[in-house]
């Protein structure tokens, strides 16, 4: 789950803000920043397309760190002036020192190893609410 802030212009953003996934045991927690670009379909329709970076400490037992970045494909529709849905596809790339569970058969999976270093690659999908202030 990610809580963030988008600043910018009509067309262009900046996001920033923080991630976790405070339901697992060894929840990872870290700030997130990216950048996108937004351009309107049709009203109240709007397609967002943006790339965000996660640097992600793990809490818990095994204190680990990994970088997730996120390239998304959304659109965003208006259900009222101040609220909105967004909804799309995201492609994931998580690079680690963490090698479990590198070997498990995910649809969509991509595992690579090099030395030390595990990267994971996988799509996904992105599901928010936006709130304008």
């Amino acid at each position: 789950m990610n809580a963030a802030v988008r600043l910018g212009t009509a067309h262009v953003y900046s996001l920033l803000g923080v991630g976790s996934a405070f339901l697992r045991a060894s929840a990872p927690l870290g700030p997130l920043a990216g950048v996108g670009v937004k351009g309107h379909l049709a009203a109240p329709v709007e397609l967002l397309v943006d790339a965000l970076a996660h640097g992600l400490v793990f809490l818990g037992d095994d204190h680990g760190r990994a970088l997730l970045t996120q390239a998304r494909v959304r659109v965003q529709v208006e259900l009222w002036p101040r609220l909105a849905l967004t909804a799309g596809a995201t492609w994931n790339v998580l690079v680690s020192d963490d090698v479990d569970g590198a070997d498990l058969p995910l649809f969509g999976d991509r595992v690579s190893t090099s030395g030390a270093r595990t990267v994971r690659q996988w799509p996904g999908f992105s599901l928010g609410v936006a709130l304008a202030f």
